[in-house]
């Protein structure tokens, strides 16, 4: 049998400067994602007329 050596893997650590500034940063989430709301009511719209129009060709066709 052989013996399988490990590769030695050179690991690359990268440095990153925190600023407490930066670190400390309160972020709105209110603000940010207002669109989000809106959103999810237009796919809830669009998603039961899209069943409404199922059922009546299913009624009609059926």
């Amino acid at each position: 049998m052989t013996k399988r050596r490990k590769k030695s893997r050179s690991r690359r650590r990268t440095s990153v400067d925190y600023t407490p500034s930066s670190a400390q940063k309160e972020v709105n989430f209110a603000e940010e994602y207002s669109y989000v709301l809106s959103d999810l009511k237009r796919f809830a719209t669009l998603a039961a007329g899209m069943f409404v129009t199922l059922a009546v060709l299913g009624l009609i066709l059926g």
